[in-house]
């Protein structure tokens, strides 16, 4: 059986909004490594044996491992926006600074909060 559970639970459990991103980024690329090496290991029948998941119903080793793939792509793309956005704001605060303009507009806009479906889009 594969088991669900609750992003934001464990969000919350762990500290997330918290952690540093280095630090954080390095534990997940220790786990995708051990994954992937687990993966590696499979032989090609193996790859079709089906389990049991708790939402999902009957699902294949290939199919859980193309949705891991998908789930930590939306992630990473979402990581990679908000450093894109923070930089942004850094670099007008900072552009700001050195011109001696504080008023300067630095565009407050909206922060860019992306959807699954608006990344699939």
């Amino acid at each position: 059986m594969i088991a669900g559970f609750d992003q934001e639970a464990l969000a919350r459990a762990g500290n997330y909004g918290e952690n540093d991103l280095q630090v954080t980024l390095a534990a997940f690329a220790a786990l995708r490594a051990t994954y992937v090496a687990e993966l590696t290991a499979l032989q090609p029948v193996q790859w079709e044996r089906t389990r049991h998941h708790v939402t999902n119903g009957a699902v294949t080793i290939l199919n859980h491992t193309l949705h891991s793939v998908w789930h930590d792509t939306i992630h990473l793309a979402q990581i990679m926006v908000i450093i894109q956005f923070v930089n942004e704001m850094l670099f007008c605060r900072l552009s700001a600074l050195a011109t001696n303009n504080p008023l300067a507009n630095c565009g407050y806009r909206q922060f860019p909060i992306y959807t699954k479906s608006a990344l699939r889009a």
